[in-house]
């Protein structure tokens, strides 16, 4: 599996979304910098594993159409499973996700699989300043996953995809896809973190977009919700969290996802890297060895 994700000035969110996305042990990853000026790429280059690849984006602002036809061009680049994700999404696969993939690969199924969206509010109703990532991955466990017509969604009603295909075929935004749905429930899901932690910073990275989007999205009402005043974005967040549930207890599919997530965590010990390591290591060790009792047989002889 492959994953996409472009950014700008993400110094706060990055700890968080690398940690959590390096134990699913990506096939290739892709970080498109968006001309970056705070600590985004030393970050990066601290906590990621080696297969994961930062490049320039070829675009200068964060258009909508640009950065899907760049997204997509990457992925044609990539064989086998992709998802594109922003730096506000994690991704949170129930147990049978990968199973499920192996089948549609064994009989040849092309396609896309929707992965629905959760708002992620977390649990303290006031300021949130999660210092470790258990403490920010505990803050995933409260949100929205139903959706309600009083609420402001920009688009989290909608899904991501995770697909096989060449590229993810995406309308604007890349909330919907021209692919076949080859499942489209409780395989998979995005948490959204749009609005947590709710501190400062959280609404510092919010307010710096807006000078990203290029006037004709904004002519055109792309990306509204980067215009949006502080006051706006604070009561947005207020009715988030009087909505907010525990989701372990209201969905049942997410609960599975989330506590399948988390025992992934041992597989960072044992990365391929290290593998290989130990496996190279004792079969030259196995190798000498061998040689060392033909040589003592010949002797013998």
């Amino acid at each position: 599996m492959n994953l996409i994700m472009h950014f700008y000035n993400e110094e706060y969110l990055l700890p968080f979304w690398i940690k959590w996305h390096k134990k699913f042990n990506f096939e290739k990853v892709v970080l498109i910098d968006y001309a970056s000026n705070d600590n985004s790429i030393d970050i990066i280059k601290k906590f990621r594993p080696e297969n994961w690849e930062i490049i320039p984006s070829r675009n200068k602002f964060f258009g909508a159409q640009e950065c899907d036809d760049e997204v997509m061009d990457i992925e044609r680049e990539m064989k086998g499973w992709k998802i594109v994700l922003n730096v506000t999404e994690f991704f949170v696969p129930t147990p049978i996700l990968y199973k499920n993939l192996k089948l549609f690969e064994e009989h040849k199924k092309y396609g896309a699989i929707a992965c629905p969206q959760v708002i992620i509010t977390g649990e303290e109703k006031g300021e949130q300043l999660p210092e470790t990532l258990m403490d920010f991955v505990n803050g995933l466990k409260y949100g929205i996953i139903h959706k309600e017509s009083s609420l402001e969604w920009m688009g989290r009603d909608r899904p991501r995809y995770l697909h096989n295909c060449l590229d993810g075929s995406y309308t604007i935004g890349r909330h919907d896809t021209k692919l076949k749905i080859l499942e489209s429930q409780n395989l998979a899901f995005i948490a959204w973190v749009g609005y947590y932690p709710w501190n400062n910073r959280t609404i510092e990275r919010k307010m710096q977009i807006r000078h990203k989007v290029p006037n004709k999205d904004i002519q055109r009402k792309w990306g509204y919700q980067h215009m949006w005043k502080e006051e706006k974005i604070q009561k947005i967040r207020e009715t988030y969290i009087s909505k907010s549930k525990n989701l372990l207890l209201e969905h049942e599919a997410y609960g599975d996802a989330f506590k399948y997530s988390l025992t992934l965590k041992a597989r960072n010990i044992f990365s391929l890297n290290f593998f290989l390591t130990q496996f190279e290591f004792y079969t030259t060790k196995i190798f000498i060895m061998l040689n060392s009792y033909l040589a003592r047989i010949k002797l013998y002889f």
